[in-house]
């Protein structure tokens, strides 16, 4: 709760984002950088052309292109050529036509599309990019600057507005969403084409004809119930969808039982390390509730009853949250000023529930970034 003072330069000019901004007077740029209170320079070849979006900035002049990433505090490397730039809220995508580079605002660094962009389609959304030609999806990480690819023999056939983070692969008999919390692709099983879909910001639902089928970025997890009655209509929000037929409603939650309070679960899920974590856990009355934190994210299936998206190998904590009250819901605030070493980094949480009766069961998780 303090100001970061700059002596005004000549001639200023100013632009901001949600998290960034900068001060920009000739060849001289400053990104302020909101999660270390400070005024960050850089002097370029010529004055810098500054494209800012909700939590990344990129600033090219004359010859190349660097990037501002608050999580480090620093600016990139100077990518040398001539490219057009795209930026979604934490993205940066840059090419020349013939090579690209996806910028990480979690690890300041720019990493190369490993092949030719000549025939590819290129789609940036708010923390991943997917490139997709006629062998593969491409798909770039935000979260850990990694390029994971899934073959497919159905090329140039998915979903992806730009609006959101959900990238939708259409491959035959198979729905594969690139998840780039977790950093995989995430595929269910459909059972004819699809007949009517939706996805806003985080969260997928769609109908083949007889099976609902329903993804969140916040539950990392599909979920596929079919339906009764004749189909009638379906829409996705930013956080929950329903499909509605003749005679029933199917809402669908892409919050898991495990949840916080957060903008989105990209890079822009962003926990400021100076304020409590909140962990809210919905359960059965009477479910003991543990937590488990870890620096690394998993995928390892039919673990305790459920998933496990941590790394156990990265686990360092383990704590008791307590009981689920009446209300069914767990309210917990956690001090991050007990666990140091976090800011700049992704925090995985996941949840172990003992209810009354009943074995011990994995929910899901959520995985902050702490800045």
């Amino acid at each position: 709760a303090t100001f970061e003072r700059l002596a005004a330069p000549p001639a200023p000019s100013f632009s901001a984002g949600r998290y960034v901004a900068s001060v920009r007077s000739g060849d001289d740029l400053w990104a302020y950088d909101s999660a270390h209170n400070a005024f960050k320079p850089r002097t370029f070849a010529s004055t810098p052309i500054v494209m800012l979006d909700d939590e990344v900035l990129v600033a090219k002049d004359a010859v190349g292109v660097s990037a501002f990433s608050i999580a480090t505090g620093s600016f990139s490397t100077h990518q040398l050529g001539s490219f057009s730039v795209q930026t979604n809220d934490a993205m940066a995508w840059i090419d020349d036509g013939g090579q690209g580079f996806a910028f990480s605002a979690l690890e300041g660094v720019w990493r190369r599309f490993p092949e030719t962009l000549v025939g590819a389609q290129v789609n940036v959304l708010r923390n991943v990019v997917v490139v997709a030609t006629a062998q593969a999806y491409h798909a770039f990480a935000g979260r850990s600057a990694e390029w994971i690819e899934l073959p497919t023999s159905v090329p140039f056939t998915y979903s992806a507005p730009t609006t959101g983070d959900v990238f939708v692969a259409i491959d035959g008999t198979t729905l594969n969403v690139f998840d780039g919390v977790v950093g995989r692709w995430a595929a269910t099983s459909i059972a004819a084409p699809i007949l009517a879909s939706d996805i806003w910001r985080q969260t997928y639902v769609g109908f083949d004809g007889t099976t609902a089928h329903g993804f969140g970025l916040m539950n990392n997890a599909w979920s596929d119930v079919a339906v009764q009655g004749t189909f009638q209509a379906l829409d996705a929000n930013s956080s929950c969808g329903w499909v509605l037929t003749s005679t029933h409603v199917y809402a669908f939650s892409a919050h898991g039982s495990l949840s916080t309070l957060s903008r989105y679960p990209e890079f822009s899920r962003i926990q400021p390390f100076g304020s409590p974590l909140r962990l809210i856990q919905a359960g059965v009355p009477g479910t003991r509730v543990t937590a488990i934190f870890a620096r690394e994210g998993s995928y390892l299936p039919q673990f305790l009853g459920g998933t496990l998206f941590l790394d156990p190998s990265s686990a360092f904590l383990r704590v008791s949250l307590g009981v689920v009250p009446s209300t069914g819901v767990l309210d917990v605030p956690f001090d991050l000023s007990t666990l140091p070493g976090l800011r700049g980094e992704t925090l995985h949480v996941q949840t172990m529930l003992k209810a009354p009766g009943a074995p011990m069961r994995l929910a899901n998780s959520i995985a902050p970034v702490i800045l």
